[in-house]
């Protein structure tokens, strides 16, 4: 148990809200049923979009900093349809976790799954978007939702080799098999899109290769790498 809290600390680091965030800001949205916090952008007032992105963020960003960043309203307006952003168990806002290690994991993606149910009942076309660790919570939600389509922004192949990467075989002994991104590939029953940036200082692109070739050889799959593009999603709209 040590040793999986003091992995969460790393995969999920929960980074604080400032000080000036109420528990119930303005824009924020909760979903009717299971009361999950989440922000909203629309398309246009009159009417819901055709197609909903549901996001889910990177470990160090949380719904507060893509409130601050107008990153949802950004990515609403170039994809042309609604978008959501759904968060995890003990980041700013949401509810805490209540386990460690991989039965966190288990808990974070239940609880993203009734969120994405709950989702479809307005919308028949619903993508998951996910941005480094949103990427392995998009793809584990694979195995019990079925999603029209995915995209996935700076992915790992796996926690074992990020963690290897950073801290060598103890690190991977940590992890063990926490977020296994190629295992999960052959849940996926959509077209994917995955965009990785060449400059990206956290995720090399090769483990968005490594994923790529991992998908089912039938399924329509593109991968596009972005010159200049580093890891954060802000970088997506430096000129």
């Amino acid at each position: 148990m040590i040793v999986d809290a003091a992995v969460d600390r790393v995969v999920y680091p929960g980074p604080p809200a400032p000080a000036s965030y109420t528990s119930s800001p303005a824009w924020l949205r909760r979903l009717q049923q299971s009361k999950q916090p989440c922000c909203f952008a629309a398309c246009t007032e009159s009417k819901p979009s055709e197609r909903l992105y549901v996001f889910m963020h990177g470990n160090a960003d949380c719904l507060v900093s893509w409130q601050r960043t107008g990153l949802l309203q950004r990515f609403s307006k170039d994809l042309g349809c609604d978008c959501m952003l759904l968060s995890y168990p003990g980041y700013p806002l949401c509810a805490p976790a209540r386990a460690h290690g991989a039965a966190r994991d288990a808990e974070t993606v239940s609880k993203l799954v009734l969120a994405l149910q709950e989702a479809q009942r307005r919308y028949n076309n619903v993508w998951l978007a996910g941005h480094s660790i949103g990427c392995a919570m998009a793809l584990a939600c694979c195995a019990h939702f079925r999603a029209s389509g995915l995209l996935l922004m700076s992915p790992f192949d796996s926690l074992r080799n990020m963690a290897a990467r950073e801290y060598g075989s103890v690190g991977a002994w940590a992890v063990g098999q926490r977020f296994n991104n190629v295992a999960a590939a052959c849940h996926v029953r959509c077209p994917v899109i995955i965009i990785h940036g060449s400059n990206d200082e956290v995720v090399p692109e090769q483990h968005s290769l490594r994923l790529f070739k991992a998908l089912p050889t039938n399924a329509l799959k593109h991968r596009f790498i972005v010159a200049g593009m580093g890891h954060a999603l802000a970088s997506m709209y430096v000129p």
